[in-house]
């Protein structure tokens, strides 16, 4: 059976209803001014893949609102899969905001979340987020996340000495 969530209260509602159950919103009203509005409620949807595709979406277009929510997320989330995707999500923002809730991914207990974390900030490529990853991601208990670290400084040396030879 299908259901429609209330685009304001994401209350489950019948198919064939029309305004919400819980709320009485129209069921066919649309969130927000625009679609990045639409992508940041959606941050809040009751179904886990809706809001990891809200995230990985925000990462895509890149705009400051959208990092502003996926920032948000990564320090307030206790949902795996969704920080997943907004660690992924924050390796195409090259701000200061975006290594800091890297940097709390980092420190997280899921493995799969640090990984995603270490190769944004490798992503991310900055000075600030290799020295993040240096200093956090070196440290970890896993294998993966300091195999990540170790070869991010391989790369920027290599980069270094280009940077070196000209």
């Amino acid at each position: 059976m299908v259901t429609k969530f209330c685009p304001r209260c994401f209350a489950m509602n019948k198919p064939t209803a029309e305004r919400c159950e819980k709320c009485g919103a129209d069921l066919d009203e649309p969130i927000g001014s625009d679609y990045i509005d639409r992508l940041i409620h959606a941050l809040e949807h009751p179904e886990p893949n809706t809001r990891a595709m809200a995230a990985q979406l925000l990462g895509r277009i890149g705009s400051e609102r959208g990092l502003n929510a996926l920032c948000k997320k990564a320090i307030t989330s206790r949902d795996m899969a969704l920080l997943e995707a907004v660690a992924e999500a924050l390796g195409n923002f090259r701000t200061q905001e975006a290594v800091w809730a890297l940097a709390h991914l980092l420190r997280t207990s899921w493995l799969s979340v640090r990984v995603r974390a270490a190769e944004a900030l490798r992503r991310i490529g900055t000075e600030q987020a290799l020295t993040v990853l240096r200093e956090v991601g070196a440290n970890d208990q896993s294998p993966l996340v300091r195999r990540i670290a170790s070869e991010q400084k391989t790369t920027a040396r290599k980069g270094d000495s280009d940077a070196n030879e000209r």
